[in-house]
C-alpha cells in the first residue's frame, strides 16, 4: 500500500510537475536501474530538492529510498515528522549525538538503514549552491570502504 501511495505521490504528480511543469531534467537517471542500493549526494538549494530526487528513483526504490533530514526541523512536532515520513519518505536524524541513547545516534541511524539494504539521499548541511564540505565527503567515505 505504501509503495503504490509513494508512486502516485512521485511518478504521477511530482513527476508532471517538475518535468512538465518546471521543465526538470535528469541526466543519468536510467544508471540507477542498475543498482538496488546508492547514496545519492547532491547540493542543497530549496526544500524541493527531496522531493525533486525522488522523482528520478526507480519505481520499485521509492519505499526503501530516504532523503535524509534534520529531525529538529522536519520534526519539530509529531505531526510534522509523520507528514514528512509520509508524504515524502524523509529519515529524520538528530544533528548531534546522543550518548545517552547511542540508538539516537545519527551515524547508527544511517547505518542501520544502509545495512538494511535502504538507500539515502544527502544534502550536507552548508552546501547551498556551494562545495560539499571535506568532513562530509570524508564521513561518506567511510560507508563505501569494506
Amino acid at each position: 500500500m505504501r509503495t503504490i501511495f509513494l508512486y502516485i505521490i512521485y511518478k504521477i504528480f511530482w513527476n508532471f510537475f517538475f518535468k512538465i511543469i518546471i521543465g526538470v531534467r535528469y541526466i543519468g537517471e536510467k544508471k540507477l536501474i542498475k543498482h538496488q542500493q546508492f547514496v545519492m549526494v547532491a547540493n542543497h538549494n530549496s526544500h524541493a530538492d527531496g522531493v525533486t530526487l525522488m522523482t528520478s528513483v526507480p519505481v520499485d526504490r521509492l519505499a526503501i529510498t530516504y532523503p535524509v533530514a534534520a529531525e529538529d526541523y522536519f520534526g519539530k512536532s509529531k505531526l510534522s515528522a509523520f507528514l514528512s515520513w509520509f508524504l515524502i519518505n524523509l529519515l529524520l536524524i538528530p544533528r548531534k549525538r546522543d550518548d545517552k541513547n547511542p540508538k539516537r545516534d545519527p551515524i547508527f541511524i544511517l547505518d542501520s538503514y544502509l545495512k538494511n539494504g535502504k538507500s539515502l539521499i544527502f544534502f550536507p548541511e552548508g552546501s547551498r549552491g556551494g562545495l560539499i564540505s571535506s568532513v562530509f565527503i570524508g564521513y561518506l567515505m567511510s560507508f563505501l570502504t569494506p
